[in-house]
């Protein structure tokens, strides 16, 4: 099964490449990809967050890093309980509270959540695999989305 979800892994990572690099020749993207594809042929346990991780990676690539350290509102550091797509990162608990009242795709995180989204920003591809959540996989999924307005494949393993 492992081969099977390495090829899966695979096809939606290279799909993503397509759509958001198509018009990008930028040696460092060779290089993330490079480096991602020996990873997820060293392990034998293929995980879907090696691709969020990925997608992670190439979105700071390409610009549309969000941020994760402070509020997007405020830049409060603490107390930061929810992810904000189109905001461009996290937001603080009273700026939660604020714009929850005004759009509806604000969604509230943990500490644990935040830690694997911020995971998902680096290439400690190893790290990436021991320490996911799915909920910091979706919210890098739709934060890719929003901010490359593509919209990108659903990563599908047997």
């Amino acid at each position: 099964m492992e081969d099977i979800d390495k090829m899966s892994l695979l096809q939606t990572v290279f799909k993503w490449v397509n759509i958001l690099t198509k018009y990008e020749r930028e040696p460092k993207i060779f290089l993330l990809i490079k480096s991602w594809l020996e990873f997820l042929d060293s392990t034998d346990k293929p995980d879907s967050a090696l691709a969020y991780g990925f997608l992670g990676n190439i979105l700071t690539h390409l610009g549309f890093a969000p941020e994760l350290a402070s509020c997007i509102s405020c830049q409060n550091k603490n107390n930061l309980v929810a992810f904000y797509p189109a905001g461009g990162g996290v937001v603080c608990k009273n700026c939660f509270l604020i714009k929850r009242q005004t759009d509806s795709k604000i969604y509230p995180i943990r500490a644990v959540d935040l830690q694997d989204i911020r995971l998902l920003f680096t290439k400690n591809w190893a790290k990436i695999l021991a320490n996911n959540t799915e909920i910091a996989n979706r919210l890098v999924f739709l934060y890719g989305q929003y901010h490359s307005e593509r919209k990108l494949a659903k990563i599908k393993l047997f």
